[in-house]
């Protein structure tokens, strides 16, 4: 491959400037799919309370407006484990076992037997609902979510 030349690369990157819209077909599955917890917040028609202060959480994340500070314990902890080496690549898809058995060990603590197997960890609540609709969902099916 050979490199370009600054005068291409010029010409490229204003093309790509000047471009004002993509002929990209969208897939099948993409056209059918959809965020629920962005359409309800999107049909949501809310007056905030005069009276009280509001608290932006972000779509969900309360650390965007210092709403939600990280505790010392929690900065020690991943500062130790990044030091290990042992956790800066991909993690596995279920999340590290060592994580998964913590959440059991806790769990289990009220009578209840969860084994590591059990237990998936899931990067953002919109995933985790995807995922539990997903399994317990067919094409078509009409669920209710309480």
């Amino acid at each position: 491959m050979l490199a370009k030349t600054q005068t291409e690369e010029s010409v490229w990157q204003t093309k790509m400037r000047s471009k004002t819209s993509w002929n990209v077909p969208s897939s099948t599955y993409s056209k059918h799919s959809i965020n629920p917890i962005r359409m309800i917040m999107e049909g949501l028609n809310l007056s905030p309370n005069p009276n009280k202060q509001l608290i932006a959480l972000s779509v969900g994340d309360p650390t965007v407006f210092g709403n939600l500070k990280t505790s010392k314990e929690v900065l020690e902890a991943i500062i130790d484990a990044a030091r290990s080496m042992k956790y800066n690549g991909y993690a596995p898809s279920a999340g590290y076992v060592e994580a998964r058995q913590a959440i059991c060990n806790y769990l289990s603590k009220s009578g209840d037997h969860i084994e590591v197997e059990d237990v998936i960890l899931c990067s953002g609540c919109s995933y985790a609902l995807e995922m539990c609709i997903t399994v317990l969902a067919n094409p078509g099916d009409r669920k209710s979510v309480v």
